[in-house]
């Protein structure tokens, strides 16, 4: 124990950290006492002081059925594959009554449905299997999921969550965590719809669909070059995820502007991008390559830029999710 400046002494199984020359003050975090001169050894008892493995005081101490301390890629179910799922005997927190709290705009009461497992149960299959996304987290405790969703090719990350309210309906509550707001909205929607189909959503949302016909289509690079511009901003992640995503848009929707992508500029920064392994990047472009991989103008550039091979490493890539790998693959398929 020299190296720190103090001795252990075996007999009365404390150390001794006169050596310091001062009064060593040792603060506990977690019970808040102030342990001076000597820290015994023997302060903790030979049972545990704590369950479960959390120390009082813990802020993530409420039950979640995701392990803590662990950074991993989201995870997303295929058809046929389900995360966990809850039981008819569960039921949710009430709804806080602290005077401060407030439910999100962003919420509703589905009506005419018996449990709140069938509630969440029904959420939990539409994010699996209807939208394009990834459940990364289930709480039991809190009737709670996150998942990140693209729609568009945006992405968003958000959260849903149940509450019991005193006249015992239930009520779903959506907020967004980060990410493009208009991506959520639109989910919320789609999700409202599945509860209350004959209702009108309460937010008032601009359908892309009406617009189509007034958009102009896209078939010289001239013409989206300030878009590949976005590509060459540094460390800008979110500026990069925008532009690959309008990109991968316009590719997946315009055959002649996905051929009019393929040139020595753009497939140089395809490569660039495929290294990222944000979900926001890394998917817009695959589904950006899926579509120019389809064009005879992108053959001759695969071999140029590597393309291929990187495209096989990221496939096998540990760090990248199922969501990304799957598009990829979809992508090398006409190849």
């Amino acid at each position: 124990m020299s190296n720190f400046g103090g001795a252990l002494n075996s007999s009365a199984n404390i150390y001794d950290f006169d050596s310091f020359g001062s009064s060593f003050q040792w603060a506990d975090p977690y019970d808040g006492a102030l342990r001076s001169d000597v820290f015994p050894l023997d302060v903790f008892p030979s049972e545990p002081m704590f369950s479960g493995g959390r120390l009082p005081g813990d802020c993530y101490c409420e039950d979640d059925d995701v392990p803590r301390g662990l950074c991993m890629a989201p995870s997303t179910s295929r058809a046929g594959e389900k995360t966990i799922r809850f039981s008819i005997s569960e039921t949710p927190p009430d709804v806080p009554t602290n005077p401060d709290f407030k439910l999100d705009n962003n919420t509703f009461v589905p009506h005419q449905w018996g449990s709140a497992s069938d509630i969440i149960n029904r959420l939990l299959d539409f994010f699996e299997m209807e939208v394009v996304g990834s459940v990364t987290k289930v709480s039991r405790a809190k009737f709670a999921a996150k998942v990140d969703v693209f729609d568009k090719g945006m992405m968003c990350s958000l959260k849903f969550r149940l509450y019991q309210q005193e006249d015992g309906q239930f009520v779903v509550e959506f907020q967004r965590r980060s990410g493009d707001s208009v991506a959520f909205h639109n989910v919320y929607k789609q999700a409202f719809l599945i509860f209350e189909p004959l209702l009108t959503c309460t937010e008032t949302l601009v359908d892309d669909a009406t617009l189509a016909e007034d958009r102009p289509g896209f078939s010289t690079a001239a013409e989206f070059t300030p878009l590949v511009d976005m590509l060459q901003m540094g460390h800008a992640t979110e500026l990069k995820a925008q532009a690959v995503a309008c990109l991968a848009n316009i590719a997946g929707n315009d055959f002649a502007a996905a051929a009019a992508m393929c040139s020595g500029n753009m497939f140089e920064h395809l490569k660039a991008l495929l290294d990222f392994d944000s979900t926001n990047v890394a998917y817009p472009t695959a589904c950006l390559l899926s579509s120019v991989l389809k064009c005879k103008e992108a053959q001759p550039l695969l071999s140029q830029f590597g393309l291929i091979p990187a495209i096989e490493a990221q496939i096998q890539a540990p760090q990248k999710c199922s969501l990304v790998k799957q598009q990829l693959m979809d992508g090398l398929l006409p190849i």
